[in-house]
């Protein structure tokens, strides 16, 4: 069952009428938003995984459910942006009804009716974005995304038994108490300009920095379906685009 809400509101903004839809035109001192909230309820019956380790499997049933919220705004003088928020949990519960599992475990998850969280359980997420366009053709933008973390299940196994594994800073960022991985935090910072326009021909650069503050963030950790996985460190990037 899916139930789906969408609200929009918007003040001093002028609109055009094409065959595909309505397309905001504005000036530099148009204020234009719209907000979006979606609510999601998803039950599946035998679900199958995709499991690094042993193959898939499949549970006897899974579910889903959650919200989210959404607020953007196309203009605001020379700003532009959006800022989400979601709420989301899931659940899958065994026994094990299909699939190649393998490890000391495989017999007892064949009759194992417990519930676990799946990998998608992260129950608070936030993503923003802010896009400021400056005189000159050029434009900076910041965005920013938090996740408040994953399940992280070791199971029977000690913090001090993953130590050689995965070391010491990958294990500072997980909570063995509240079986999750620490909350992440990352953002991003970008900057464009048009350099040459005249007539048809046009050249723009650029260039932007990647998790600006170098942190280690781990999204997930021994996942029985993910594995560990650990976010991209600091980067920057630059790219050129030339229109005849």
């Amino acid at each position: 069952m899916k139930a789906d809400s969408q609200r929009r509101s918007w003040e001093n903004c002028a609109w055009t009428q094409t065959s595909s839809g309505a397309i905001f035109t504005s000036t530099p001192t148009m204020t234009c938003c719209w907000t979006r909230a979606l609510v999601f309820r998803l039950r599946l019956r035998k679900p199958g995984f995709s499991e690094k380790k042993s193959g898939p499997i499949a549970f006897t049933k899974a579910r889903i459910f959650g919200e989210e919220i959404r607020l953007e705004v196309p203009q605001w003088w020379r700003f532009s942006g959006f800022l989400s928020y979601a709420n989301q949990a899931g659940y899958g519960q065994g026994p094990i009804t299909g699939g190649l599992f393998l490890g000391n475990d495989a017999a007892n998850a064949l009759t194992d009716t417990s519930k676990f969280a799946v990998t998608q359980d992260q129950r608070n997420s936030v993503h923003g974005r802010v896009r400021f366009q400056a005189p000159q053709r050029i434009w900076l933008a910041l965005g920013g995304q938090y996740g408040s973390g994953l399940p992280a299940d070791i199971g029977n196994a000690k913090p001090s038994d993953l130590l050689t594994e995965f070391g010491q800073q990958i294990l500072d960022r997980v909570d063995f108490t509240r079986g999750r991985v620490k909350s992440n935090l990352s953002f991003d910072l970008a900057a464009g300009a048009e350099i040459v326009r005249k007539e048809h021909r046009s050249a723009t650069l650029q260039i932007q920095v990647a998790n600006l503050a170098n942190r280690l963030n781990v999204i997930n950790f021994a996942s029985l379906f993910s594995g560990t996985g650990v976010a991209a460190p600091r980067s920057v990037s630059a790219n050129a685009k030339f229109t005849f």
